[in-house]
């Protein structure tokens, strides 16, 4: 019997789940809540805590791992609550919505972040999403449902030329059904995990900004559907928010920029 418990508590360790919200706790400081899956497995060893401390420093949080999380905002809280979730070190991460409770342009700048900290730490995903934008930003290959009960309508492998030089993709109208194949994808099939990493990726904003994002978001929304074309409203309101968010993001590049200039001409 303590074998079988033993058996089913290692199998969990394998798989990583992250909420909707946060949920952190606002009586535990960061650095605490981070610590709470391996406090209670009671594997809270040196080896852990310093894969913590590494991931903290790594991804901006470091010198918030005494505050309570009311003193962050929701993007870093999302960040707090991604390294809570790897600090089992699990092999499958789910991800449910994670980004559904933030405002729009927080959503656009953690999708970043997860994206970049979920590639350097080579974990396997599976993010449940309602948002075609966001499916197609972040994912290597997606998997559309039915209603209930769901099963699997269609598969659309993704890729990017930036991403993966000569590569093509794949478009299955069914799970069982024939590969409306664009060129073959055995190039994406022989590439190891290693070469992967070495790509240029782009960020899951930049993928916003290609043609082939425009492709895949007009595959996706037909085969949801029943083949209409998406109204050119939607698609402008994606492409106005991309826009904004592209601006000012250049205006703080260029605040920025300018601060420095004259602190160095200060100090000079």
């Amino acid at each position: 019997m303590k074998d079988r418990f033993a058996m089913g508590a290692a199998q969990k360790s394998r798989i990583g789940y992250m909420l909707q919200k946060d949920h952190l706790f606002e009586w535990r400081t960061i650095y605490r809540n981070i610590i709470l899956g391996p406090e209670i497995r009671h594997q809270l060893d040196k080896n852990t805590r310093k894969r913590i401390d590494d991931m903290l420093r790594e991804y901006g949080l470091d010198g918030f791992r005494n505050a309570r999380p009311s003193e962050l905002s929701g993007g870093m809280r999302q960040r707090a609550a991604l390294i809570r979730t790897l600090a089992n070190d699990p092999e499958l991460l789910l991800l449910d919505e994670p980004f559904s409770a933030l405002d729009y342009l927080t959503r656009l700048r953690v999708c970043d972040d997860v994206a970049a900290i979920l590639r350097k730490e080579r974990k396997t995903v599976l993010l449940v999403t309602h948002d075609l934008s966001e499916a197609i930003s972040m994912a290597d290959r997606i998997l559309v449902l039915t209603k209930r009960p769901a099963r699997i309508q269609a598969i659309l492998d993704v890729s990017f030329p930036e991403d993966k030089p000569h590569m093509n993709t794949r478009f299955s109208p069914s799970a069982r059904g024939t590969d409306l194949t664009e060129g073959s994808s055995d190039t994406d099939s022989s590439l190891s995990g290693t070469k992967r990493e070495a790509e240029k990726r782009l960020t899951p904003f930049e993928r916003r900004s290609t043609p082939e994002f425009s492709k895949y978001f007009h595959l996706l929304w037909k085969e949801l559907n029943a083949g209409e074309e998406p109204e050119n409203e939607e698609y402008e309101n994606e492409k106005h928010e991309n826009e904004k968010h592209e601006n000012e993001k250049h205006e703080n590049e260029k605040h920025e920029n300018e601060k420095h200039e004259s602190e160095k001409h200060g100090n000079g």
